[in-house]
């Protein structure tokens, strides 16, 4: 197997020569390679752009921001709802963060799960600072 810098970047010459489909078969490798560096998800997000494959590259964020939650702005952006809604109360505050959370995926499945995670999460938040 190859080392992921390796084949981050082979993948980015490839972008550079305009081979994105070649691009984004080595992010996916550099991806097995080592699925937990915030640079091979970035370099696999992108490539997946370049090959026009977007769903493919929604999919590289959502699964990226799973493992890596404090690489994203969505975290600061739940947190001032949460903070800036308790003064309606604990309740309303989770209810209206995790919402405001679903609401911004556009999308009827990712909607309801990530208002199930944002309830969650949100009361985790609350109740541990």
């Amino acid at each position: 197997m190859f080392d992921k810098d390796y084949l981050v970047a082979l993948s980015a010459k490839s972008v550079e020569a305009g081979e994105y489909a070649e691009s984004l078969f080595y992010a996916k490798q550099a991806l097995k390679a080592d699925p937990f560096d915030t640079t091979v998800w970035h370099n696999a997000i992108m490539c997946a752009v370049y090959a026009e494959e977007i769903g493919l590259a929604g999919e590289y964020v959502d699964e990226g921001l799973a493992i890596f939650p404090d690489d994203s702005q969505l975290k600061d952006f739940r947190k001032m709802i949460l903070d800036r809604t308790k003064g309606y109360g604990e309740t309303t505050a989770i209810v209206f963060s995790a919402l405001s959370f679903g609401l911004f995926h556009q999308n009827l499945t990712q909607i309801l799960f990530a208002f199930g995670v944002g309830l969650f999460l949100g009361y985790v938040y609350c109740k541990t600072g």
